[in-house]
């Protein structure tokens, strides 16, 4: 499994590569949804790294050595209120608004040997070979690396399987929740000496939910560019090792008990698209709440509520899973081509903030390097994709490649550049705000506030069709919470209106009336109906003169919220036949059944 590369990192990082491939132009007659491309065109393709490619989460502790210090802690299920960094529900809400609590099956039945396997305290020494980086094995118990309270350390876990009663997708009813945290030791050097504890505040989150079938099949994985290999040692069990392409991964593999019963994992297709909400209890881990307060979010109409309690902090997220875009850039294999993905690098270089000095884009050295590779690309939300989008936009043909469900969140990258304005208005540990779209491209920060306008403006890009080639329709949802809205517009945030548009490259400008309800100390916003090519979202609050009319709408009472508000639910009664029970929200009961 890949190490998570902090997003900073990565944009420098992709962006000076992006020319680069793992595939000869013998083997681009498509791109990577298998849309067929032109020879004479360079597919460059915008993803969305993490949620579309597919990869099951493990705990993975540092190792004792200098540059060892990264460790990933994935949280397990809490087993009950005393517990602590662990999952404390997760719930679908059906299509009445009403919650219905999902069920925890069980764990990933396999563990994962770590990048830094060799620390002997906290793996099995011989169970590690520090030669092959990429290993699993059985694994059935529920903590898989044994936490430190002293070094603020908990017990790591992996991703675990729930089902939701009523729910089903095509692989059948099972969804793979993940819940996990990335932090750096402090003693870099040292990572285990006396001095060295782990730093939340230096790394970043990610929650995820995501329909799976669960199986012995690995038929299919020739087709995706995966290989997999057994090998036994002596009396050493057996463990599975992976090669190939992992971006085009639809499923995994491991090695069960014996080589006849590996455990695979794949992605399913998911018809509907189901509304989750997933509550984490944070204690040891909490304090990437005082640096990565807000989130990025891939769902839709969502909302976000933090409990703060002196010991610990709960945090809420809910979503309905989306449809998310990818999209292909066929950019022409001439120097002309060539010349433009370079003038569009720098454009990205200086849009990402990365101190890097700009590539001389008359330098045609690397021409012939770049108009033999298969195809090239970066993640939509690297936080250069936007500029390198933008300068490409106009010049060449950007279509959708794959559409994938998501239901995805990850801390959002934060800066000085970005968000100096956003400090004096924030208590922490809590979460600030969530941005959410469906578009292709979308910087991975809080929305930037502009002082002279008064409004937070935020920028997204995606392909003007669809895969069905009709035109897309956006959204840009916004979650702000009261005190940062406070802070920034003044106090009578309630009773103010909101004044939002949506601004396109060409500097069109779209007004939109806009109303947002206030819930459980957030403002939240719901902007839809606009179309893409690059939109700038700006949103002001104005105070209004008048009394206070009824949008928005407050939802926000004088006592603690003691429970997430969801959506306006439905009352059900509970019908009795026999052995049967069923729960509707009819006034009566069927035909039979009788209330209880």
């Amino acid at each position: 499994m890949m190490r998570r590369i902090p997003l900073v990192l990565l944009s420098l990082f992709m962006v000076l590569i992006s020319s680069a491939s793992l595939f000869t132009t013998s083997e681009a007659a498509q791109d990577r949804w298998g849309n067929e491309v032109p020879s004479n065109m360079l597919p460059y393709e915008f993803t969305n790294a993490d949620p579309f490619d597919f990869s099951i989460a493990f705990s993975s502790p540092p190792g004792n050595n200098p540059s060892e210090y990264v460790l990933r802690n994935v949280y397990p299920v809490c087993n009950g209120a005393k517990d602590f960094d662990c999952i404390v529900s997760v719930d679908w809400i059906d299509p009445n608004g009403v919650s219905r609590p999902g069920k925890f099956e069980e764990y990933i039945p396999v563990g994962y040997r770590g990048i830094w396997c060799q620390d002997s305290d906290r793996l099995d020494p011989k169970s590690c070979d520090p030669e092959r980086k990429t290993q699993y094995f059985p694994w059935t118990k529920r903590i898989l690396t044994k936490g430190d309270e002293n070094r603020l350390i908990p017990d790591g876990s992996r991703s675990s399987i729930w089902t939701f009663p009523g729910l089903e997708h095509e692989k059948g009813n099972r969804y793979l929740v993940q819940a996990s945290s990335w932090a750096e030791m402090t003693n870099q050097k040292s990572p285990f000496a006396k001095d060295s504890v782990a730093c939340w505040n230096c790394g970043s989150s990610q929650f995820q939910i995501t329909p799976v079938g669960v199986s012995s099949d690995t038929s299919g994985l020739a087709v995706k560019g995966i290989s997999f290999q057994y090998k036994k040692e002596g009396e050493e069990i057996n463990f599975l090792e992976r090669s190939g392409s992992i971006s085009n991964q639809e499923k995994q593999c491991y090695l069960g008990e014996t080589k006849e019963t590996p455990i695979c994992i794949s992605r399913s297709k998911d018809t509907t698209s189901p509304r989750f909400r997933m509550s984490i209890k944070l204690k040891l881990t909490r304090d990437f709440l005082n640096n990565r307060h807000w989130l990025v979010g891939r769902a839709s109409d969502v909302k976000i509520f933090t409990d703060r309690q002196e010991e610990f902090t709960t945090i809420t997220l809910e979503g309905t899973t989306i449809k998310l875009p990818s999209a292909v850039a066929l950019v022409p294999r001439t120097a002309e081509g060539y010349k433009l993905t370079r003038i569009a690098t720098n454009k990205s270089i200086a849009d990402s903030g990365v101190r890097n000095e700009p590539v001389d884009i008359n330098d045609l050295s690397g021409f012939e390097g770049w108009s033999n590779v298969g195809r090239s690309g970066m993640s939509g939300s690297d936080p250069g994709s936007i500029g390198f989008w933008e300068s490409i936009e106009n010049a060449v043909n950007i279509r959708t490649g794959g559409v994938d469900s998501t239901w995805f969140f990850e801390t959002a990258n934060t800066s000085a550049t970005d968000v100096g304005w956003l400090w004096p208005c924030v208590k922490t540990p809590q979460l600030s705000g969530v941005i959410a779209s469906n578009a292709t491209v979308m910087r991975p920060t809080p929305p930037k506030w502009n002082a002279a306008t008064e409004t937070l403006e935020f920028r997204i890009a995606s392909p003007h069709l669809d895969e069905n080639g009709k035109i897309a329709e956006g959204f840009y949802n916004l979650a702000v919470s009261r005190e940062v809205a406070t802070c920034l517009w003044g106090k009578d945030v309630v009773n103010a209106r909101a004044s939002v548009s949506v601004v396109n490259q060409d500097g069109e400008k779209k007004i939109f009336t806009s109303s947002y309800v206030v819930s459980s100390g957030y403002l939240n916003f719901q902007i839809a109906g606009f179309t893409y090519s690059v939109n700038t979202i700006k949103i002001r609050l104005e105070k209004s003169a008048e009394a206070p009319s009824p949008t928005p709408q407050s939802s926000e009472s004088t006592s603690k919220a003691s429970k997430f508000e969801s959506q306006p639910q439905k009352k059900s009664i509970t019908c009795v036949k026999g052995k049967t029970i069923k729960k509707v929200t009819t006034k009566t009961c069927p035909a039979g059944f009788k209330k209880r």
